[in-house]
């Protein structure tokens, strides 16, 4: 399989973000569903994924992304991105992964400014493996983020 080239853009501020030409959720597209951690899991941490450090302009990854990716943790500047882009990342049917959680509360806060958009805690280190290297990052197939 050939890789596919994504492009990243690095959240330095929380600016709002534009999903490109991805297509929008449809009406008849299931609901978002919250992943419902289990509280052992607890701390997440992901080496090698640093707070606004800069990202390459593309990355390469085995596997074809279905819908728009987020990688964040639930850090304030984190907390704020994704609250600036919630209904953004809803319409364009994104999935948020958290790669940074100390604890079950840490989620649940990052949960109640997200607008329903699902969230899902995950070491991030496939991520790493693509290339990436900061967070919070939008990482789409269809080209530059705004």
């Amino acid at each position: 399989m050939t890789p596919i080239a994504l492009f990243v853009l690095l959240a330095a501020s929380p600016q709002p973000v534009h999903l490109g030409p991805s297509q929008p959720r449809s009406v008849n597209a299931p609901a978002a569903t919250q992943v419902a951690p289990v509280p052992s899991m607890y701390p997440i941490r992901t080496p090698g994924l640093t707070l606004k450090a800069r990202n390459p302009a593309r990355i390469q990854t085995r596997t074809v992304l279905g819908r728009p990716v987020c990688v964040l943790g639930t850090d304030s500047h984190s907390r704020v991105w994704l609250q600036t882009n919630a209904a953004t990342f809803l319409r364009g049917g994104a999935m948020c992964y958290v790669i940074d959680v100390p604890d079950e509360r840490a989620l649940r806060a990052l949960q109640a400014v997200a607008g329903g958009v699902p969230l899902a805690a995950i070491s991030g280190q496939g991520f790493v493996e693509t290339g990436l290297k900061g967070y919070p990052a939008l990482i789409t197939q269809s080209g530059t983020v705004q």
